[in-house]
């Protein structure tokens, strides 16, 4: 298929967007050249590309089209399960559920509406860090993209700053063993973690804090357990196993205000006081 388009001269073009309010969802199609504004792919389609839709296999369930699809993307990418969506949209709805938790922070270089849109929805919040000339429409740098690393580095360091806080105080039950950071390295604190002696102390911790409204989690599985592993071996490994029963993870976000922090470890308190 062919589409006519015509080539705006630079004058035309800085009258079209001046029209449309440098809104680029104003401006007419028809004083498109290449169209950045999607990657949907709006342009005109290839004749293979149609002749693929006139070909489509449409069935409801077990069309061929799909598993041609789920080869190639294993064949370029390998992965083993492929499952398809509508649009990005859906893509991005589905990732953000399997990965965003409660209290997580996502720094990204800017945002696109629906992707921060699904992240909250996970119960993540969103951080812009991406650097100020991006805000700035005068400025000419020549990548506004870029991620200000004194913008992560400052989120980094409130998780660190609870996390010392949280520690400091945790450090008086003997019960207890704190994340530690082995010489020379530095924890960045995406998850804080706490031992405890046994399982049945670890999940009487953890059913205590879901009523007093905190919220904490039993994250990490024995890695000789995960299907992809226990299909192809029958390893037992008893550390792993033993620790995975005494690990629980505690809240932790950069925002955290310090009566909520005070509340965390006065209800730990509690708790050990009535073992």
């Amino acid at each position: 298929m062919v589409e006519p388009i015509k080539m705006q001269s630079r004058e035309e073009r800085k009258i079209a967007i001046e029209a449309a309010g440098f809104n680029t969802f104003l401006l007419r199609s028809e004083d498109v050249y290449i169209d950045l504004l999607t990657d949907s792919g709006t342009n005109a389609m290839s004749d293979q590309q149609w002749a693929g839709m006139l070909l489509g296999d449409e069935a409801y369930a077990g069309s061929r089209n799909f598993y041609r699809l789920e080869k190639t993307v294993q064949n370029f990418y390998g992965y083993k399960h492929v499952i398809p969506t509508h649009q990005g949209r859906g893509a991005e709805h589905l990732i953000s559920q399997a990965l965003i938790r409660q209290g997580h922070f996502i720094p990204g270089n800017m945002y696109f509406t629906t992707t921060r849109l699904h992240q909250e929805l996970a119960g993540g919040q969103f951080v812009d860090v991406i650097i100020d000339e991006a805000h700035d429409p005068t400025s000419e740098h020549p990548f506004k993209g870029n991620v200000s690393l004194q913008k992560l580095e400052q989120l980094i360091k409130k998780r660190r700053d609870n996390a010392e806080y949280i520690s400091s105080r945790l450090s008086k039950f003997s019960q207890i063993i704190t994340p530690n950071e082995p010489s020379g390295y530095e924890h960045i604190f995406q998850m804080y973690t706490i031992r405890l002696p046994n399982k049945q102390i670890r999940d009487s911790l953890h059913d205590f804090l879901i009523k007093k409204r905190i919220f904490s989690k039993v994250y990490f599985e024995p890695i000789h357990k995960m299907s992809l592993y226990s299909k192809k071996n029958s390893e037992i490994l008893p550390i792993t196993e033993k620790i995975s029963e005494q690990v629980l993870t505690l809240p932790m976000y950069p925002n955290m205000e310090n009566d909520e922090k005070d509340y965390l470890i006065d209800s730990i308190s509690e708790f050990f006081e009535t073992l």
